[in-house]
């Protein structure tokens, strides 16, 4: 998987679980914050499906072409 994909899709987890207000803070990997918080959750991700897709496809009116990413989230507290 290119690392374009893998920092997009890092992000956008972090944003998405920033957005949904269900924890008081998300830290980021390698975030020195995190050893002063006592309940922590951390989460694992493993990309179990990538398929690439067509920029020549996504280009044609249809919905073709797309990137398709399936990815599996693991909470562990």
């Amino acid at each position: 998987m290119p690392a374009e994909f893998q920092v997009a899709l890092y992000e956008n987890l972090i944003q998405e679980l920033e957005q949904k207000g269900e924890f008081p803070r998300v830290y980021r990997d390698g975030d020195k914050n995190v050893a002063a918080d006592s309940d922590v959750i951390i989460v694992h991700t493993t990309i179990t499906t990538f398929k690439k897709g067509s920029e020549m496809a996504r280009e044609v009116p249809t919905l073709s072409g797309a990137t398709s990413i399936v990815v599996q989230c693991d909470f562990y507290g």
